[in-house]
């Protein structure tokens, strides 16, 4: 990958978006989140039977996103500041 879609953040934390590519996939992610959630509201009666498949499907994505970030992001040589 030539150009990096993420840099490593201000406090060395997480990943900031820099190429359309990192936007488009923090877009395409709170779009999912944020589907997920209406589609299981409107299915499931009581809110508790909502909590633990969004849970999961929160902690999936998360972590799929987070790969992609680790992967595509810049690689930083320097540990501490």
């Amino acid at each position: 990958m030539a150009t990096p879609w993420f840099r490593l953040n201000k406090w060395r934390t997480g990943w900031v978006p820099v190429r359309f590519q990192g936007w488009l996939l923090m877009v395409l992610y709170f779009a999912v989140l944020i589907y997920d959630g209406v589609t299981l509201a409107q299915h499931s009666q009581p809110l508790t039977d909502m909590l633990l498949p969004f849970g999961m499907h929160f902690i999936l994505l998360t972590a799929l996103v987070s790969i992609v970030c680790y992967f595509t992001a810049e690689k930083s040589v320097e540990l501490l500041p």
